[in-house]
């Protein structure tokens, strides 16, 4: 049994010089370290069986793997500024051909994290068109159309002393009645004030029509 052991011991050591032997190179190869048994261009180092090799920290520093920092988990979109989001409704296949494709739905994302009703891009853009039609509409307002005011006609001086003679006999008429009325109650102060009244105002008739007759 001891020689057998001895032997497996022999065998293993002898591997190990073996190997121990075997010459090892780390060449730069377009710009990234080759392990190689052969010499690799003019830019190697000579590499041992355990691994290890004479690098300058530069080249050790562009072998360790670029850390990446993530924001958000692996498969998730980047938060949205704002309190709504639109995020495009997913559908099953790939057929792109087809009008649901050329239209996209739309799910609006509100703030309480609930979905609004799904709308579609064509549907958006007709609601920007008939906004943008009002706000035209509601600026450009026709202004009122005011009617012209007629001009006063020009009355001729004999059409003015008629409408006061006119104005007079009016007077007069009035000022007779009430004459009368004072005369059945025998009111002598207002019998006497409603005299004097008739008397000017056929005074001013006879005068106006003096004027005329000029």
């Amino acid at each position: 049994m001891k020689p057998i052991f001895y032997r497996l011991i022999l065998a293993f050591g002898l591997g190990s010089a073996a190997l121990s032997a075997q010459a090892g190179y780390i060449c730069k190869v377009d710009g990234n370290a080759v392990f190689t048994e052969k010499k690799i261009g003019n830019d190697c180092t000579e590499s041992h069986t355990d691994g290890t090799a004479n690098v300058s920290p530069e080249e050790a520093g562009r072998a360790v793997p670029e850390r990446v920092d993530l924001k958000e988990a692996l498969g998730e979109a980047a938060p949205e500024p704002g309190d709504i989001k639109v995020l495009p409704r997913t559908t099953g296949g790939s057929v792109t051909n087809t009008a649901e494709a050329a239209n996209p739905r739309l799910d609006i994302k509100l703030r309480n994290g609930k979905l609004g009703e799904a709308t579609s891009v064509g549907d958006l853009k007709a609601a920007k068109a008939r906004a943008a039609e009002l706000n035209r509409k509601a600026k450009i307002l026709p202004a009122p159309i005011l009617p012209a005011s007629k001009p006063k006609p020009q009355l001729t001086r004999k059409q003015i002393l008629e409408n006061e003679v006119r104005n007079e006999q009016v007077a007069l008429v009035r000022a007779q009645a009430q004459l009368n009325v004072a005369k059945k109650k025998g009111d002598q102060a207002k019998i006497s004030r409603l005299t004097q009244a008739v008397n000017d105002r056929q005074a001013n008739i006879r005068a106006i029509e003096s004027e005329m007759k000029r």
